[in-house]
């Protein structure tokens, strides 16, 4: 078996996909009963600065936001809720610029509050600005362990974050 086969062959594949635009962020969480903290996530880290840099970027930038990851939390064999697996901070940062808590920073130098958006704008960010939504269907186990999967190799997490999770597995195969 070639290297890249075998270190592939345990992620999991998406499930089902969907692109929201970020004006439609809030409604597609309550659509989608998106749980954004669940136990095995981190708390919220990222700075204000940021969340104003990442909105910004995601606006001036809008093909190159990195994709989102969930899991569906099956009951009787319906999709009826999910949770963040990967994007918890960017979620947050954008749903405080939809909330007009902090404004978006932009690459080029602009400064862009929500709530100076004209029409055309709104009808931009819901139909152009597009979050990428990949959603997997796990058991808590795999789901923690896809979460390290996706989170080991950057230094944001630190040795504890990914150290919580690792026991959340074991306790969770007792």
């Amino acid at each position: 078996m070639s290297i890249l086969r075998e270190i592939q062959e345990n992620v999991p594949d998406c499930t089902y996909h969907v692109n929201i635009g970020i004006g439609w962020l809030k409604k597609a969480i309550k659509q989608y009963s998106v749980n954004i903290d669940p136990p095995y996530q981190r708390g919220y880290i990222w700075t204000e600065e940021q969340e104003k840099k990442f909105v910004g970027a995601c606006l001036e930038n809008y093909n190159t936001i990195p994709p989102f990851w969930f899991n569906w939390k099956n009951k009787k064999f319906e999709r009826d809720s999910c949770e963040v697996v990967d994007g918890k901070q960017r979620i947050k940062a954008s749903l405080r610029w939809l909330d007009c808590e902090i404004p978006a920073v932009c690459p080029c130098g602009t400064i862009v509050w929500y709530e100076e958006l004209d029409e055309i704008d709104l009808r931009g960010i819901s139909t152009g600005v597009m979050f990428d939504w990949n959603f997997v269907e796990l058991n808590r186990i795999e789901v923690m362990q896809f979460y390290l999967r996706l989170n080991c190799g950057g230094t944001i997490h630190t040795e504890e974050d990914l150290n919580r999770v690792r026991k959340l597995i074991e306790n969770e195969r007792r």
